[in-house]
């Protein structure tokens, strides 16, 4: 087994005692040794509780908060306090198991200790030559319960990748102490001009960043179509203008031209070019009073 030679201050790899008393335990004890510390005692969690689960089970405690890309993008509460000191449990399993069994009594075992491991995910980590996500029944109960739980689940061929999926989860939990937090907006283009910062006018930045999640928007579209509309408000009030006057049966043409003819600067050149019908109808349709979810 080749790993990178790295310690990981203030991370904590717990096993359960059944995990510490099987062949895929040693392995991860060998991969461990000089790396990461490992707790062996009899795994007692933040309730108390001794955290018997259906399957082998290791969890990484950190002394700090870790806060992951997936957290923040699920957070409901934009203020909420993010990061959790159990930054993930990992529940290891043969790739041959009755996976709609095991996952049951998995989601039993989850869901009865909410409190448990609070902000934890859960990750699935299947060992096997052949992976269980090849058989079409696997692979649809894997992915609900991606979506209906938030777990994922990795596939290795063999205990000696298992180990080091399990140590490089360590080693990323250690990294992420030094980063800033995951932003949930594409940053400004590092070749584009910056957006001014008028300390009268502090959204500006905000909604040109807004404006750049619909796809084909670029910085410089976005800061032309902000100098146009200077908030989402008022990019909503003419729509719904345009969307009202627009004659029965044409809010598509309506869509269409209602900023298809902005002008753009062409990037290192002194002329001009238009948005276009396409970026117009996304705008027209995200932005619309009555647009709907989907």
């Amino acid at each position: 087994l080749s790993l990178p030679i790295f310690m990981a201050p203030g991370v904590t790899l717990c096993l359960c005692p059944e995990l510490q008393r099987n062949a895929l335990g040693e392995v991860l004890r060998s991969a461990a040794e000089g790396r990461v510390t490992l707790d062996l005692t009899k795994l007692t969690l933040p309730d108390g509780s001794a955290g018997s689960a259906p399957l082998p089970w290791a969890l990484i405690q950190a002394d700090f908060n870790y806060v992951s890309q997936w957290s923040v993008s699920s957070a409901e509460d934009a203020l909420a306090p993010l990061g959790a000191r159990c930054a993930a449990v990992l529940c290891f399993a043969g790739s041959s198991v009755d996976l709609e069994k095991v996952l049951g009594e998995l989601k039993t075992w989850w869901l009865s200790m909410p409190q448990t491991c609070p902000g934890a995910r859960l990750l699935l980590v299947l060992t096997g030559q052949k992976a269980a996500s090849l058989n079409a029944k696997n692979a649809e109960l894997l992915a609900e319960v991606l979506v209906s739980l938030g777990w994922n689940a990795v596939e290795v061929r063999t205990p000696q990748h298992a180990a080091m999926y399990a140590i490089n989860c360590v080693e990323a939990v250690v990294k992420s102490r030094g980063r800033t937090l995951p932003s949930r907006f594409k940053v400004q283009g590092v070749r584009c001009q910056t957006v001014p910062k008028d300390p009268d006018d502090r959204l500006a930045n905000t909604w040109v960043s807004q404006l750049m999640q619909v796809q084909g928007m670029s910085e410089e579209m976005a800061k032309v179509v902000a100098e146009r509309f200077s908030s989402p408000f008022a990019m909503m009030e003419a729509i719904s203008v345009a969307a009202k006057s627009a004659p029965e049966g044409k809010q598509e043409a309506t869509a269409d031209r209602f900023l298809s003819d902005l002008e753009l600067p062409i990037r290192g050149k002194k002329g001009t070019r238009r948005l276009g019908p396409v970026l117009s109808r996304r705008l027209f349709t995200l932005f619309h009073p009555y647009a709907s979810s989907d």
